[in-house]
């Protein structure tokens, strides 16, 4: 008897699933629009502004903030640790849940979108520090790999069946952030 007439069942690579198919084009287009955004807003704010949120020339600096929690210890107000905070963490749940679902074949695929978010964050926190395109600070490094951790577990936690809502939120998250980009850049 040949191998192709076996009765054994044939066994599935160890790191994938038989029921989960391969990742979408739309799931790809969505992760490159959720890296575009995060890449843009990180390193390239000394380029532009939306809505005047930020002076592009006051991103244009060397800083490394290796103290952790130090906003925490020396604002001058409540508001800017917890809004820094809240907004790193909220920043890379999109990331950490387009991972996860790019991931679905995968095994441990929240500790490998984890892994791949805080390797993601210390890229671009070296690269604003190599280039002086901003501020570099290890909080940013621990809230980013939370956020991607925390989107990487919603993702788990709803399932498959959820994976076309996600890729559609990460999609219509990066046509917003288009759409803003090219009408404040259409403001005189």
């Amino acid at each position: 008897m040949s191998d192709t007439e076996s009765n054994t069942p044939q066994q599935p690579h160890k790191n994938h699933t038989t029921h989960t198919p391969a990742p979408t084009r739309a799931q790809k287009i969505a992760f490159t629009g959720i890296v575009c955004v995060i890449i843009t807003l990180t390193t390239l704010k000394s380029f532009f502004s939306i809505g005047g949120l930020w002076v592009p020339q006051r991103q244009r600096v060397r800083n490394l903030e290796l103290q952790p929690f130090d906003l925490f210890f020396h604002s001058r107000n409540w508001f800017a640790p917890l809004f820094d905070t809240i907004g790193n963490i909220g920043f890379f749940i999109p990331f950490g849940m387009m991972t996860a679902v790019l991931l679905a074949r995968h095994n441990h695929r929240i500790i490998k979108a984890t892994g791949y978010s805080f390797l993601f964050s210390l890229l671009i926190e070296s690269s604003q520090y190599i280039f002086a395109l901003g501020r570099t600070d290890i909080d940013d490094l621990w809230c980013n790999t939370l956020g991607g951790f925390l989107g990487a577990s919603i993702v788990t936690a709803f399932g498959r069946s959820a994976h076309r809502l996600w890729t559609t939120i990460a999609v219509a998250t990066s046509g917003i952030f288009i759409a803003l980009l090219l009408f404040d850049s259409a403001q005189p």
